[in-house]
């Protein structure tokens, strides 16, 4: 069963087939109150730990939503840890500042690797 099939018999009592708009938007609203209530408990758990991150957020190597916990080791190099909040499946993510601006990610996952190079601009 789906997480979106799981809540929506929480929250309507029944599947989402053949629910309403307007009872899709519940299960939807529903979905975010989750999401953003475990995002600030990660969160002040995470600062009296003295972490640098923690939270709710997505994972590309994942695939969906994860919880994860990171610090910066240096000023340049950040390791972080989720656990999916989907499936079963972990990531672990590595960044380093080359420059101002530009960085390498690397992340780890029981579903696939990948690395990117990124470049953000401040203004």
């Amino acid at each position: 069963m789906s997480q979106s099939e799981a809540l929506a018999y929480l929250v309507l009592g029944r599947s989402l087939t053949g629910a309403s708009s307007d009872q899709t938007q519940q299960v939807n609203a529903a979905s975010a109150a989750l999401s953003a209530g475990s995002g600030l408990l990660a969160s002040q758990l995470g600062a009296k730990l003295g972490l640098d991150d923690a939270g709710v957020s997505q994972s590309r190597a994942l695939g969906g939503s994860v919880i994860g916990v990171g610090k910066y080791i240096s000023p340049k190099l950040y390791v972080g840890y989720g656990v999916s909040l989907v499936g079963a499946g972990s990531v672990i993510t590595l960044k380093y500042l080359l420059r101002r601006g530009f960085d390498v990610e690397v992340e780890s996952s029981t579903v696939e690797n990948r690395g990117s190079i990124n470049w953000r601009r401040e203004k």
